[in-house]
């Protein structure tokens, strides 16, 4: 190794570190060298982050924090699903409900059915027997017959209690629908109303309202080959359930007069002396039906019923007032139909 020359030196300048003291043997020289090294450092070494366990600390932190943001998420999602399942309770509910419902309809639906089953086996036999008989019977002996049919109306019986005692009056219920339905048509006009139900409906609504009902035939007139004209009478009597159903308002308050009973002044109310009148009275309707007759169908097509109440009720009451007073609220068509609630009307 050569010795160093002062020259090698003369281009120190400030901004540049010291050169170490020049080497004065090998050995020294070779010190020297390493000294240089150890003295450098490295730009490929990375410079230790002091910070490093401020970031971990941090991210520890906001880790933390997702968590706390996190929570209320899940209580949400809890409720949303105590929601749903509160909607499909009530979905559950009203699935059953409908099919409760379903069920109920289906079971009126076979006991209407089975009602009348009874009624189309007689109105067939009446076809099967008397085919010859229907095609050539005419409208007097259907006038006839229709008399005979209800002339005690309605066989009306009370809910049966027992099983025995089920169908006690459905028999003759049935023979007569079945002779509607063989002798009118199935829209048979009834005035304002119309149907051979809605005729059995009126005659059902009469039996259970009056006692004793009876139909006669007074007198029978035919015009032409369609119109038959009759006269006949309804007797009935006037019952509790009368008062309660079909003349309601003489339940009620109404016009007060004034009386002496033993010397003492006395307010009786109008309507409560004429339901004691009315009460028990026997009644003879006068009755005026029209029959319009089919000739194609060999039915009857239309039926018109009149029945005067009034002239009854003037019989029994001895004034005009009183009777007009009875007919004033009550539940009865000016043709004489009951205009009567099924519910008040079946208790």
């Amino acid at each position: 190794m050569g010795a160093f020359s002062m020259s090698d030196f003369d281009t120190y300048s400030p901004g540049k570190r010291d050169p170490p003291t020049p080497p004065s043997s090998a050995f020294t020289a070779l010190a020297y060298l390493q000294q240089a090294t150890e003295s450098r450092s490295p730009a490929s070494y990375p410079t230790p982050d002091c910070n490093a366990s401020d970031k971990f600390t941090s991210e520890k932190n906001s880790t933390q924090d997702v968590d706390a943001e996190y929570k209320p998420k899940t209580k949400r999602v809890r409720r949303k699903t105590q929601r749903r399942r509160e909607q499909c309770r009530a979905n559950q509910a009203r699935y059953r409900m409908k099919q409760v419902r379903h069920a109920v309809l289906l079971e009126m639906t076979v006991e209407k059915l089975r009602a009348e089953i009874p009624v189309l086996k007689l109105q067939r036999n009446r076809l099967l027997r008397g085919s010859k008989q229907i095609s050539q019977q005419s409208i007097w002996s259907v006038v006839v017959e229709y008399f005979h049919v209800f002339r005690f109306g309605v066989l009306v019986t009370p809910k049966p209690s027992c099983p025995s005692m089920k169908g006690l009056g459905d028999n003759d219920m049935n023979r007569q629908l079945a002779f509607l339905r063989s002798t009118m048509s199935d829209d048979v006009i009834l005035g304002e109303l119309g149907g051979v139900d809605t005729l059995m409906e009126q005659w059902r609504r009469y039996s259970t309202s009056f006692q004793h009902l009876y139909f006669q035939l007074d007198r029978i007139q035919r015009s032409n080959e369609k119109f038959v004209t009759v006269s006949a009478s309804l007797n009935v009597t006037i019952t509790q359930t009368t008062l309660t159903t079909v003349f309601p308002h003489l339940s009620g308050p109404g016009r007060v007069q004034d009386g002496l009973e033993n010397g003492v002044k006395r307010e009786t109310a109008v309507t409560e002396i004429l339901a004691s009148k009315l009460l028990g009275q026997r009644l003879c309707l006068p009755c005026w039906l029209c029959f319009e007759w089919d000739v194609a169908s060999c039915r009857v097509r239309r039926l018109e019923t009149t029945v005067n109440f009034l002239k009854a009720l003037l019989r029994v009451l001895g004034t005009l007032e009183d009777a007009a007073v009875v007919m004033e609220h009550a539940l009865i068509a000016p043709d004489g139909a009951l205009m009567v609630n099924a519910e008040s009307n079946s208790s």
